[in-house]
């Protein structure tokens, strides 16, 4: 899922998203019954961004806080950490989001948000993250989004990432969830190397058992290959992985 990251300064801008999410579950904590925040744990295999590994193939535990608001209002945040070759569990990441739902139709859902992710130095991107605002429809069973980053990586370069995901098949505990997406450099230049448009597509079975949801499923990402740990690696990799509701 994602190329080239540069360190970037850390702005008070960051800060200031992660201080209005935070103060955004605050709110959803001592509401009313009119909204709803909840906890969760997982634990992947292999961490990827549209299509590439970013945990060099190590597993990676996360924990996160949710917030949703019955006015359509909602927000998260969550804090990551991998299994790194040779130093123990490190800080991976921290993610933070907002966003608002609004129902159209009986079936559909306008979906506008924004999303913030920083990546330590143990993501195989390197130091450094990205903001990007999305925009989406989402149906009964299918959904779409458009993600735009102003500033990619501290790359200067705008992109946009399309996304389609679709629940193919739901019988009782069990469930088929497919996902395809493009991503392109549209305003700033391309850096050296990249492709002008990358493909991913995922495909994963899932299993509720009581609070946990197990999954086990394919990422696959082109055209340009994966490297990390001095290696290059195929384009695709299984991935697997459990969920906790807290």
């Amino acid at each position: 899922m994602r190329p080239i990251a540069r360190r970037p300064v850390r702005s008070p801008g960051r800060l200031d998203f992660a201080v209005a999410v935070g103060g955004l579950l605050l709110i959803g904590v001592t509401s009313t019954a009119r909204a709803a925040t909840a906890g969760s744990f997982s634990l992947v295999s292999n961490e990827t961004l549209r299509g590439r590994s970013i945990s060099a193939g190590r597993p990676v535990g996360r924990g996160g806080l949710t917030y949703d608001d019955a006015s359509g209002i909602y927000g998260g945040v969550s804090l990551s950490a991998v299994a790194a070759r040779s130093e123990g569990v490190r800080f991976f990441d921290a993610q933070e989001y907002a966003g608002f739902a609004k129902r159209i139709s009986p079936r559909l859902t306008l979906d506008l948000g924004v999303l913030n992710v920083d990546y330590r130095r143990y993501a195989s991107v390197g130091t450094g993250g990205y903001t990007e605002a999305y925009a989406g429809l989402i149906g009964h069973r299918l959904s779409g989004h458009l993600h735009l980053s102003p500033n990619y990586f501290g790359s200067g370069v705008a992109t946009v990432y399309a996304t389609v995901d679709d629940a193919l098949f739901v019988r009782g505990a069990w469930s088929v969830n497919g996902h395809a997406g493009l991503f392109f450099w549209v305003a700033g230049g391309r850096p050296v190397g990249a492709p002008a448009v990358h493909y991913d597509w995922a495909l994963a079975i899932n299993r509720a058992v009581g609070p946990m949801r197990l999954h086990v499923g394919w990422v696959q990402g082109g055209p340009n290959r994966d490297f990390y740990a001095g290696r290059e690696r195929p384009r695709g990799a299984a991935v697997a992985g459990v969920t906790i509701g807290l």
